[in-house]
């Protein structure tokens, strides 16, 4: 199973017209191989009329799953390119379905792999990517003569900020996947005036400066 990874929390549609041939483009997340098959199965339903529903899925499980279906198009045309993709984003937790109304024209190997990609792509475009870690919350403690570097690191630094509490010294509850690094960081910016302590390990992500725990 992956610690870190890429993957997107919204569904996205595309709809391409590439010589004559109609390309609508799924784009969904999936937390499990069940629920990505479920998906394709709905899609297949939703467009079975359509000549062609190419998929292709990332799944992080006990194992990365990894699968693909060219869906009668010439082989790895179409759902090993989208896989190829997602690939190279590392998106992980994703399927995508493909479904193309043959226009009468036909495309040719390099043609089709640039059609399912474009569509793919286009979907991509329209969703925000996340990164899923692991994140450390450390609780730390510092005189109030260094809050003005403390909050210019933070901000700086783009450190998200569970919660900020204002007693005899200030005391940050801070996220980081370097928790080492940030340690050190503030030891340096406090002269060794700080007191740090790990409170938890959390699996989450970060969006618009928000922890999302899993």
């Amino acid at each position: 199973m992956l610690k870190a990874y890429e993957t997107i929390r919204q569904e996205a549609t595309t709809e391409l017209i590439e010589h004559k041939s109609r390309f609508i483009g799924s784009l969904r997340p999936a937390s499990s191989e069940e629920e990505a098959k479920d998906i394709v199965a709905k899609i297949n339903k939703q467009f079975r009329d359509a000549n062609h529903n190419c998929y292709a899925y990332r799944i992080n499980e006990a194992q990365l799953v990894e699968k693909y279906s060219d869906d009668g198009e010439p082989t790895q045309t179409a759902g090993m390119p989208m896989l190829d993709l997602l690939r190279s984003k590392n998106l992980v937790n994703v399927v995508v379905v493909v479904t193309r109304y043959f226009g009468g024209v036909k495309l040719g190997t390099g043609g089709l792999v640039r059609a399912y990609t474009k569509t793919l792509q286009s979907a991509l475009d329209q969703v925000n990517i996340i990164k899923k870690d692991t994140y450390t919350l450390l609780k730390i403690t510092v005189p109030y003569t260094f809050a003005g570097k403390m909050d210019y690191y933070i901000q700086k630094e783009a450190i998200v900020v569970k919660d900020i509490q204002y007693e005899d010294e200030i005391h940050y509850e801070l996220y980081t996947t370097n928790d080492d690094g940030l340690s050190l960081a503030v030891v340096e910016l406090t002269n060794g005036q700080s007191v740090i302590k790990k409170l938890e390990e959390v699996l989450g992500f970060i969006e618009r400066g928000k922890m999302y725990e899993e």
